[in-house]
């Protein structure tokens, strides 16, 4: 059942993508919008990993600009690689925590560091192994079975790969407690593997948040349908996407 409902949801996505929102902003393009407003911006982002791998804020935040950011990374080692990247930068601040709407201390697990470069195999060579922190540890085990195609060599050390998956306990932040700006364009962007709902949930959505952008990567998941009726009970509307995983929004205000 679950099978036949992601092939429904990619043939509607396919439709949908040539149809209703063949002009919808594609993430790109919307950062580019974003960044080139001339109102003072205000950006949350939750799961900042080390601020360059996969990163779409990064060719933004180089140069300091009309606004300030708070980075959320709990992973030790990658929160100390942005402390590294952003150093000396008083609009940019960096928080080692986990978002959620728990208030607990939680393992987290991801591949050790020292051998991510590995799992690049015989290519393509993107460090994709650095992007794999999940409270889930069997989502990092199907990642590392899903990079298979990279070669015979990544295939014999796929148990070495799934050996070398280490954890650390981290602790929650609650993003109602942020005082978002008033008087700011305010951008939420949320990257947590499968962990979205947790952190549009320690929300009040009394925050003045005018874009959220989360991935969604199991549309007919009952955690993406909640995150869906979640936004729009809150009077979000989807505004555009990017191969179907990045979701923008934009909060409809009513004066």
């Amino acid at each position: 059942m679950n099978l036949l409902n992601n092939l429904f949801f990619k043939l509607k996505r396919k439709i949908l993508s040539k149809t209703i929102y063949k002009n919808n902003f594609k993430t790109p393009d919307f950062f580019k919008y974003y960044f080139s407003q001339e109102k003072k911006k205000f950006i949350v982002q939750v799961g900042g990993n080390d601020g360059i791998q996969n990163d779409p804020l990064r060719q933004f935040l180089v140069n300091k600009g009309n606004y300030s950011t708070i980075i959320f990374e709990p992973i030790k080692y990658y929160y100390d690689q942005l402390c590294d990247l952003y150093k000396n930068r008083e609009d940019i601040k960096l928080e080692n925590f986990y978002v959620s709407n728990e208030n607990l201390n939680k393992k987290i697990f991801y591949i050790n560091p020292k051998i991510c470069n590995e799992l690049n195999g015989e290519g393509f060579f993107d460090n994709w192994a650095h992007g794999q922190g999940s409270f889930d540890k069997n989502s990092i085990l199907k990642a590392i079975d899903d990079n298979s195609f990279r070669g015979k060599n990544y295939i014999n050390n796929i148990k070495r790969f799934k050996e070398n998956i280490i954890h650390e306990y981290v602790k929650s932040f609650q993003l109602k407690n942020i005082n978002f700006p008033v008087n700011t364009s305010n951008l939420l962007v949320i990257d947590v593997q499968g962990f979205e709902l947790e952190v549009l949930e320690s929300l009040s959505f009394k925050e003045k948040i005018d874009y959220i952008i989360y991935e969604d990567e199991e549309p007919s998941s009952m955690k993406s349908k909640k995150i869906r009726n979640l936004l729009a009970k809150n009077s979000y509307k989807l505004i555009g996407r990017l191969t179907w995983l990045d979701q923008i929004y934009f909060k409809k205000y009513e004066f």
